[in-house]
């Protein structure tokens, strides 16, 4: 039984209790929260990139794919991916998105 203005002692003690878990538990989840943090930190750079997509209708795109220094030609649907072509760089150009050439209109600009 509580009476006006006095607390238990057991009361008391379990608030304390409630406090130092609560902390416990904020301590744990920021421990948690820079592990992962740092861990991103530490991860390597990806070489895959998707530069562009453009999509056809009916579950099928075709889309420009980096790997590295290199960039493809890729084409899709819901059941299959397929290398169209290797975009070659040409080393005239200031933009690299517009600087990547088809061994087929290499042809064309002769």
């Amino acid at each position: 039984m509580r009476v006006r203005g006095t607390t238990r002692h057991s009361e008391l003690v379990s608030r304390e209790g409630a406090g130092s878990t609560l902390l416990e538990n904020l301590t744990c989840a920021a421990r948690v929260l820079w592990q992962r943090v740092t861990r991103v930190a530490r991860r390597q750079p990806r070489g895959l990139r998707l530069c562009e997509s453009l999509s056809l209708g009916e579950r099928r795109f075709v889309a420009v794919v980096e790997y590295e220094s290199a960039r493809f030609l890729v084409g899709g649907t819901s059941g299959s991916l397929v290398l169209l072509t290797k975009l070659e760089a040409t080393a005239h150009t200031a933009d690299p998105d517009a600087g990547f050439r088809t061994p087929a209109n290499e042809e064309t600009d002769k």
